[in-house]
């Protein structure tokens, strides 16, 4: 099952290349709308006093999951899930087509409450090959290939239900999809292994932070290009991040001298 989801996955990245690269093109219908929210959904919106952005999204398309939050960037957007991982390639929160999709999470995620969360729940979003961190959708995750903007905003925000859980970033990468990082179960492969390849491949040493197999990770991917010079399609920027109690500072970080890169 591992062998053939892992297929699956590759097959899925190359998709998310292809839809990914270099199209300039941008959507005017950015956010929620509520034209798409139903009278009932609006009846039960009016009972609450103040209705999240979360709430409202769920109103909106009932696909919503969770939101997602990365102070001093655009990301700040809901995320899609449905059994599969294109319904959201090329539609947007409102269900509509969008040439830059939206956030989704793999399906194989649960993110029905914080209880319930994987050992690595990952979302997907798309990237410009142009990889300027103002770009659109995860394009803003090459910001954190700034050590000064990492160390400023060391934390990201994920809303699930009426949680809002803090994530510490510990990974920051270049890979291909050689390295199974997507893997929902990393002790499946042997938590210790996966993360010396994590370690191995870090644009960054993260000292004092240490990452075992009791944490919740969460995992960000995004196309990346520069290293991609036969053009393959299998490169991605990865953030990862773990679950913590409260906002965190990283105690040291610096710039890794020789990372793995693909």
């Amino acid at each position: 099952m591992k062998q053939l989801y892992k297929i699956i996955t590759i097959a899925l990245c190359i998709v998310l290349f292809t839809a990914c690269g270099g199209n300039s093109q941008m959507s005017a219908d950015e956010n929620i709308s509520t034209e798409t929210i139903s009278s009932s959904d609006n009846e039960e919106l009016a009972s609450q006093e103040n209705p999240s952005p979360l709430d409202m999204a769920k109103a909106g398309n009932p696909d919503t999951v969770a939101w997602l939050r990365i102070p001093n960037t655009d990301i700040d957007n809901p995320i899609m899930q449905t059994s599969n991982n294109e319904d959201y390639l090329r539609r947007n929160e409102n269900d509509k087509y969008d040439i830059w999709g939206c956030y989704f999470a793999d399906y194989y995620s649960n993110l029905t409450s914080k209880d319930n969360l994987l050992q690595n729940t990952v979302v997907y979003g798309h990237s410009e090959s142009s990889e300027n961190p103002d770009g659109k959708r995860f394009t803003q995750l090459f910001h954190y290939l700034d050590l000064d903007f990492l160390k400023a905003n060391p934390n990201i925000y994920l809303t699930i239900a009426e949680d809002e859980l803090t994530f510490q970033i510990f990974g920051v990468f270049f890979t291909d999809t050689d390295f199974y990082y997507i893997d929902p179960n990393p002790s499946d492969q042997g938590f210790d292994s996966f993360m010396a390849e994590v370690n191995a491949k870090n644009e960054f040493v993260f000292d004092g932070i240490s990452v075992s197999e009791q944490d919740k990770l969460l995992t960000l991917s995004a196309c990346a290009y520069r290293y991609d010079t036969q053009k393959t399609g299998d490169h991605r920027l990865v953030v990862m991040a773990k679950l913590v109690e409260d906002d965190t500072q990283l105690p040291n970080v610096t710039a890794n001298p020789n990372p793995k890169r693909p």
